[in-house]
Formats: C-alpha cells, structure tokens, sequence
C-alpha cells in the first residue's frame, strides 16, 4: 500500500512537487471527531487507488493551520485533490468510501 504521509508548512511543497503531480491530502485536526471517523475512509481510499503514481498525505490543521487557509480551505475533515501542484477539487465532511473514490478518481483522470 502507499504511504500516506504526515505533512506539515515545511514538507507540504515537496509532497506536491514529487511523484508525477498528483496528490492528494486529507485535512483533519485532532480534536475533530467527524475527522477521526473520515480516517479509515481515506486510509481505504489510498489503498484502492494505490499504484497510480499518487502521493497521500494528512494534514492537522492544529498543527498547521496556514497550509489550508493557503488553499481555502475551511472545513474538516476535507480530502483535497492537486494536479501539478494546483488544487483542482475538495471534497469536505463525511462522505462514503465509494464517493471518495470516485470523485478522486474523476479529478486525478484515473
């Protein structure tokens, strides 16, 4: 399975930067329960995506909260798609693993 790795203001340029421009990112914070309950969604998300170049990553929004007000980004939990480095779609609150998939495999083209 692909990694999903934990970003913060100084690793979140490189992980859009790497693999072949597509990534996308779950913002959540802590203290969120809705977020605690999206988690294994986006962890079931990768793994049926996996292998198509993508780089995953997470956000805390405690703990980095510039990142998503970069993006707009005001809600959590939101999945976040970006093409070359460019946000092309959020998909915010609770949403189910086949939407998920769906909408992010419409947005990356896959």
């Amino acid at each position: 399975m692909a990694n999903i790795t934990v970003l913060d203001v100084g690793s979140f340029p490189r992980a859009l930067r790497s693999a072949e421009g597509q990534a996308v990112i779950y913002f959540s914070a802590s203290w969120c329960q809705p977020c605690q309950d999206m988690t294994p969604v986006f962890t079931e998300l990768v793994r049926r995506i996996d292998g198509s170049g993508v780089v995953y990553g997470t956000v805390d929004m405690a703990q980095s909260p510039t990142i998503a007000q970069s993006y707009g980004i005001r809600s959590v939990p939101s999945i976040a798609v970006f093409q070359q480095g460019q946000l092309v779609e959020v998909i915010p609150g609770k949403v189910t693993i086949d939407d998920a998939v769906a909408r992010v495999q419409q947005s990356l083209a896959l």
